[in-house]
């Protein structure tokens, strides 16, 4: 059966011919008439089996279709939108198109995005510092442009308080440093799962990296809502007790995670572990409404800024420096006793993080009430 009988139009049978569409295959016979006919489709068929064609000459049909030559030139906009998984397949996608769509009447314009080039080209590791760099080349221009707004209140008349003075008022609150070590060391198991667990679900369950960040993806997604709100929650109907409840509750949280996310990780089902995954992943944010709350409670309402700067500079830098190269250090390590298991192992010992911020933030509930600022009466 030749492509005309498709419903083609001449110049894409002329293009499917030129370069070797001879007669169509079974994805292109059962995909081209529905496709045309504005029905959805979706198909599975084997490497080399034509399923880029497949897609992309009826989209040319309905593109060429729409277009009037005597109208006048619509705005630009993206009329077709092709997705797919890996950058060698978006090149071939891209040359697909550029080669069936050589003799419409219309030029059609393609373009290939996408991501992941630093990791490719250099090393994943870079990446990290490359795109870090770009945020502190910013930063002075962001300094530059974006101004506080003036406090021209009498409620608040107090001039702003500069970085040293800030900072020898929270070297004698010692629950400050506390927190700020406490959650950092929770954020370095947060950043390098998130980093590693789509590798680990690649690993352990053979399922393509897309299907596994789009199924951790929703689990953060769902978990990492219900945690944050939790968490703001439960300390709302708690600090009445006393400020030192603003540690206690993610220190407690911090503590239920590890077993859960043993139960996870040691799961063989992916779909079980996906859902045991969902409880440990709300656990571990339940710190961020508490905390960031007890860290601005402890100074006056005109050092909050710089000291909740001070506590993200803390928090991501040993968070994010440390937490994923170091899990994948363990990995790595664990590579020549558990084989194909090692990241898995690695996911289970970095948990030690969460046991260590739970001791940290348990002793900076201790010293909350005394560090908490309080205004003069």
């Amino acid at each position: 059966m030749p492509f005309t009988s498709l419903g083609l139009s001449a110049p894409l049978v002329r293009a499917a011919t030129e370069h070797g569409y001879l007669t169509p295959t079974a994805i292109q016979l059962a995909a081209i008439p529905e496709i045309l006919r504005q029905r959805d489709v979706q198909g599975c068929a084997r490497t080399g089996s034509g399923k880029t064609a497949a897609f992309v000459l009826p989209i040319l049909q309905q593109l060429a279709a729409g277009h009037v030559p005597e109208a006048p030139r619509p705005p630009r906009r993206i009329r077709a939108l092709v997705l797919v998984p890996t950058r060698e397949l978006a090149t071939q996608a891209g040359d697909t198109v550029r080669a069936l769509a050589q003799h419409l009447p219309a030029p059609l314009k393609t373009a290939i995005v996408f991501g992941g080039v630093i990791a490719t080209m250099i090393d994943w590791r870079y990446a990290f510092f490359i795109v870090g760099l770009a945020g502190v080349l910013l930063a002075p221009l962001f300094h530059r442009v974006v101004r506080d707004p003036r406090r021209a209140s009498a409620a608040d008349p107090s001039p702003p308080i500069g970085l040293r003075r800030v900072l020898a008022i929270l070297f004698a609150k010692r629950s400050f440093w506390l927190l700020a070590l406490g959650s950092a060391c929770s954020s370095m198991m947060g950043y390098g799962l998130f980093f590693w667990l789509p590798s680990f679900f690649v690993r352990s369950f053979h399922v393509t990296l897309l299907q596994a960040s789009l199924g951790y993806g929703a689990i953060l997604l769902s978990g990492g809502l219900f945690g944050i709100w939790l968490g703001g929650r439960i300390s709302d109907l708690l600090s009445h007790r006393g400020k030192s409840w603003y540690a206690i509750i993610p220190a407690i949280a911090f503590l239920a995670t590890i077993p859960c996310y043993y139960l996870g990780v040691s799961s063989t089902a992916m779909s079980l572990t996906l859902g045991l995954m969902l409880v440990p992943t709300a656990l571990g944010l339940v710190w961020v409404g508490p905390v960031l709350a007890a860290v601005q409670g402890l100074v006056a309402p005109q050092m909050r800024a710089t000291t909740s700067a001070i506590y993200l500079f803390i928090n991501n830098l040993i968070g994010i420096g440390i937490g994923t190269p170091a899990i994948g250090w363990l990995s790595d390590h664990f590579t020549a006793s558990h084989g194909d298991d090692a990241l898995r192992y690695a996911i289970l010992a970095g948990t030690g993080a969460y046991a260590l911020a739970a001791i940290l933030l348990l002793l900076a509930s201790r010293r909350l009430e005394t560090d908490w600022h309080h205004d003069p009466a």
